[in-house]
């Protein structure tokens, strides 16, 4: 169906302004724009609207949703936006996936070096003054290795579990820092130059095993949900980390504290919580060998243009009637990835 008169009607449910709303109206000059994050008024400004670019919509939101044929929502994921009524409705949802790789990738190894460099416990130490736990080589070159408190990641092995645009960012940044690089993926794709072993999804056991670090990249779907546990995170080394910059139910997050407060892995570093934001209550915040950031690796200065970049270009194709890139298989979340096993 083309929409190329003023009978479109876009609505978001994100602050544009102005400069937004000129790059979507210069994509669609005939459309009307709105934007609102009043519940109230989004429930009425739903009704006429074709398409709607936001995060979330509530129920009551698309039950008025009359005339909705597209979703677009700026995260890499649709998950807030699959309750009953959306799944089982005509109308298609994509996301904005391919976006967040460089920012996430480079949180990732923020992650990764905070705990290599240690960066946490100096950071407590200078605002003490403190450099009492400095170690000097000439002190006893034979403890040196052991009271050292840094490493290196050149030689470590990083395990990547789904190789999607973040994985592969991961990926080549493990390349560049002499890392061995395994990695799985469910689709069927070349191995790169920058990945030493490619692994199917039942070679998770494998990957978790060998892995010095292990950086969880996938989406969460049906077939991703849970599936580091218990059983997974005693694979681990116990000197291994876990980075997880994807979505928090991936990992069962009380296996994890289990994990990290008896020693089945040495630390995690978390931008992702099973419930968000995480609750004061959580024993994460006051275990040592955590590092936690408030669900933000993407969110770089560059966020929002990069956005409305992604769906303009899929506006262009829904005003043409071509088929829409980065559409969310709402109804069978599982073909997203596949299956992981252990």
């Amino acid at each position: 169906m083309k929409f190329r008169g003023s009978n479109l009607t876009v609505l978001s449910t994100l602050n544009l302004g102005s400069r937004f709303v000129d790059r979507i109206k210069k994509t669609a000059p005939a459309a009307k724009v709105f934007y609102s994050t009043d519940e109230q008024e989004i429930q009425n400004l739903i009704e006429g609207a074709q398409v709607v670019l936001g995060y979330r919509i509530s129920r009551e939101a698309f039950r008025n949703a009359k005339n909705l044929k597209w979703i677009h929502t700026p995260a890499a994921g649709a998950d807030p936006l699959l309750f009953p009524e959306i799944v089982k409705s005509a109308v298609t949802v994509t996301c904005s996936r391919g976006i967040y790789g460089v920012p996430l990738a480079e949180h990732a190894f923020a992650l990764i070096l905070s705990f290599t460099r240690n960066l946490v416990q100096f950071g407590k130490d200078q605002s003490k003054c403190d450099w009492s736990g400095h170690v000097e080589i000439t002190e006893d070159m034979e403890a040196y290795p052991r009271r050292c408190r840094v490493d290196e990641l050149k030689g470590k092995t990083i395990g990547i579990v789904g190789l999607g645009n973040s994985g592969k960012e991961v990926a080549k940044r493990g390349k560049c820092f002499g890392m061995k690089v395994i990695a799985i993926e469910s689709k069927r794709i070349k191995c790169p130059n920058y990945v030493d072993r490619l692994l199917a999804p039942n070679q998770l056991r494998y990957l978790l095993q060998n892995s010095d670090f292990v950086v969880i990249c996938v989406p969460l779907t049906n077939a991703t949900r849970n599936i580091i546990g218990e059983e997974e995170l005693k694979i681990m080394k116990n000197t291994s980390y876990l980075i997880n910059i994807a979505r928090g139910p991936v990992v069962k997050e009380n296996s994890l504290i289990k994990a990290l407060k008896e020693g089945w892995i040495k630390g995690t570093g978390l931008d992702v919580f099973d419930q968000e934001p995480l609750s004061p209550e959580s024993e994460l915040y006051s275990l040592r060998n955590v590092i936690i950031t408030p669900h933000m690796g993407g969110a770089t200065p560059y966020l929002p243009d990069r956005v409305v970049e992604s769906f303009c270009r899929n506006l262009t194709r829904f005003i043409r009637g071509k088929s829409l890139i980065n559409v969310v298989h709402k109804s069978s979340l599982g073909k997203e990835s596949g299956k992981l096993e252990k």
